[in-house]
């Protein structure tokens, strides 16, 4: 497939299709890049602020663009078949050109004394953020430019460019990647960053000519009238977005004084722990709404309710067995992924801890992806939203509560705790606004699924000690064989999931004609 095919104007069952397959290639290509992070500059001073840094602004980046998909790109397209293509081209410059101006102002305002914003904005020590003042001077920039990024792809997939979210992800990746590569010896930690920006440098002036080239787009500026109803969606819609950037910022802010090196095992912990959300439940949960979709606009309340049952019980037999391997087996893990290099023991031991964690709240998260789902599906969007500041909130609380008697561990606990409260909280959002959904059903075989598996992990981690081998490998196979083998024994003896069954029958029947 040529690289024009991919930045062309596509179907949407088309579209679905190739978006799939390009973010699992993004999503390698970002795990990559955090392997090659790891194996030149381990976790350190510097790499807890280059990740703070970078994740503040992208955080600050996703607030202040957060109504661009949800509002103005269906207004926009409402304008466009109301008025023609001039007036939506008119309307979302209007945007574009205010959020160009904002994002400007606030990297100004950082750049007359950088030291002192991030001083402000974290608990590192001045004299720490003093020493990387190049780092913070060099990451003010990206700002801008992933302010216009993330608002131009929201606008090119408004006309059906969906592919370019994941080649833009993957732009950045490589060039990270080819700088850290080439100039680590160099630049150090800052050849990180250099990667990022000249990336988002491209990717803006690659979105600019698409738009340019292939929507004749015409960048002048005239202010527009909006709507009363559309200012109080982004009214409504920022209220939400500043609890999920609270939730995001608040984390980072806390643990960014705990220690050397704890942000960053954050970053390598993490990333391996959203893996199986990534490149399971995400993809899983988009086509089970284009399902639940489908059953909604038919009214097939009852069809509809099974489906999502027997959905949620397929994500939560694979998912659970997955969270059982990477707590018990999070430091072989680790190791296999990042150990070499400059990442040492003491980063195995510290990214562990957050992988282990993490883990813990797979199958949780997966399970609510399928919720966010069936909400969508039945239109129930402003009490859903209503719900997630809620949670947001109780999270931030939660975190602050525990970050000090339990350290670096209090994120992914407060996390866990949030999600499992989430879990039974559901059961009640359902009763109240869609009272047709069998949400018990749920609930009941979950908790038969975590007892098996908390018998499996305590087995396992018994067998793994017992055996005594100090190779990663061979207890990454003995407790990962075994702990896989015991599911799919008891799957086979119980039917405890035939969906899960079926499919193993079908790769047993291609594996063996």
């Amino acid at each position: 497939m040529r690289l024009t095919d991919l930045l062309r104007s596509e179907s949407y069952k088309r579209g679905i299709a190739v978006s799939t397959a390009l973010t699992f290639v993004a999503g390698l290509f970002g795990f990559l890049n955090n392997v090659v992070i790891a194996y030149f500059f381990g976790t350190n001073t510097e790499t807890d602020v280059y990740f703070y840094a970078y994740s503040t602004i992208m955080i600050a980046a996703m607030f202040l663009t957060g109504f661009s998909s949800s509002i103005l790109i269906p207004e926009s397209m409402h304008i466009r078949e109301r008025d023609g293509p001039k007036a939506a081209m008119q309307f979302l410059n209007a945007f574009l050109y205010v959020f160009l101006g904002i994002a400007l102002a606030i990297s100004l305002v950082f750049y007359l004394n950088p030291v002192g914003a991030f001083t402000l904005l974290s608990n590192f020590d001045t004299a720490a953020l003093e020493a990387h003042r190049r780092l913070l001077v060099i990451a003010i920039p990206l700002l801008t430019f992933m302010t216009l990024t993330l608002v131009m792809t929201d606008v090119l997939s408004s006309y059906k460019y969906f592919t370019l979210p994941m080649i833009v992800n993957m732009i950045m990746s490589g060039c990270s990647m080819a700088f850290v590569i080439l100039f680590h010896r160099v630049l150090g930690v800052l050849s990180i960053l250099t990667g990022v920006l000249v990336a988002y440098a491209a990717n803006v002036i690659l979105l600019l000519i698409i738009l340019r080239l292939r929507l004749h787009w015409v960048f002048s500026f005239k202010w527009v009238a909006v709507g009363r109803k559309v200012r109080h969606d982004i009214v409504f819609a920022q209220l939400g977005n500043l609890t999920t950037a609270l939730a995001g910022y608040v984390p980072i802010y806390a643990l960014s004084g705990l220690g050397t090196g704890i942000i960053s095992s954050l970053r390598y912990g993490r990333i391996v722990a959203e893996l199986p959300t990534q490149f399971i439940s995400r993809q899983f949960s988009v086509v089970s709404g284009i399902r639940f979709n489908e059953l909604h606009a038919k009214q097939e309340y009852d069809a509809l309710s099974d489906t999502f049952v027997r959905a949620a019980r397929f994500l939560a037999f694979i998912l659970l067995p997955v969270s059982g391997m990477l707590f018990i087996l999070a430091e072989e893990v680790i190791t296999l992924v990042y150990k070499r290099g400059a990442f040492d023991l003491d980063s195995v031991r510290s990214s562990a801890l957050f992988l282990r964690y993490f883990a813990l709240s797979l199958s949780l998260v997966g399970v609510d992806t399928i919720i966010a789902r069936i909400y969508m599906a039945t239109k129930k969007i402003k009490q859903s939203f209503l719900y997630q500041m809620g949670i947001n909130i109780a999270l931030v609380l939660l975190l602050f509560a525990l970050v000090r008697p339990m350290g670096a561990a209090a994120y992914p606990l407060a996390v866990l705790a949030v999600y499992v409260v989430n879990l039974f909280a559901h059961f009640f959002m359902f009763r109240l606004i869609v009272p047709f959904m069998r949400y018990g059903r749920l609930l009941g075989y979950f908790g038969g699924i975590f007892a098996l598996n908390a018998a499996t992990a305590a087995l396992v981690f018994a067998l793994v000690r017992a055996a005594g081998s100090d190779h990663h490998i061979v207890r990454l196979l003995l407790g990962g064989g075994t702990y896989t083998a015991i599911i799919i024994l008891a799957n086979f003896a119980f039917g405890i999931n035939d969906d899960a069954l079926d499919i193993l029958k079908r790769a047993v029947r291609v594996m063996i004609p």
